[in-house]
């Protein structure tokens, strides 16, 4: 929770007309709403008791991957309650994208645009200084053929 004692860090707060910023209204607003709720004995120094957010259930079956959507790395996560029914998930979005096959065609075997270490199709990676061809290795780095 963010707590507020006369002054706040936010940079608002030098700017705000009598000091002002959106962080000492709302802790005020939230005083004064507390001290109605409780009723008239309330006292109005009372600290500002705000019961704790639950937990959120932990997903009995949770899934991380990594993959291609519109052309960008995204790592996507999902959570289900029974792993068959992540597993059909999982498969249906992995079938979103085509996986490149190992083996090479003739044209592609020892020429351009093919790893012969990691037997896969690079891309091609252009920047000011040039183009070049690369891929990612299964451990997330990007070989270069060096």
């Amino acid at each position: 929770m963010y707590q507020v004692n006369g002054m706040c860090p936010c940079p608002d707060f030098a700017h705000a007309p009598s000091h002002l910023c959106a962080h000492r209204l709302a802790s005020c607003f939230a005083r004064r709403l507390q001290r109605q709720q409780a009723g008239p004995a309330a006292t109005p120094d009372a600290p500002l008791a705000v019961p704790p957010a639950p937990a959120l259930p932990e997903a009995p079956a949770s899934c991380n991957v990594r993959v291609q959507v519109a052309g960008h790395e995204v790592q996507w996560t999902l959570h289900d309650t029974d792993e068959a029914r992540l597993a059909q998930r999982l498969t249906a979005l992995l079938a979103l994208e085509p996986v490149a096959t190992a083996t090479p065609t003739p044209e592609e075997e020892g020429g351009e645009g093919w790893c012969a270490v990691h037997r896969v199709r690079m891309k091609h990676q252009q920047n000011k200084r040039g183009g070049w061809w690369s891929h990612k290795t299964p451990d997330g780095q990007w070989y270069k053929g060096k």
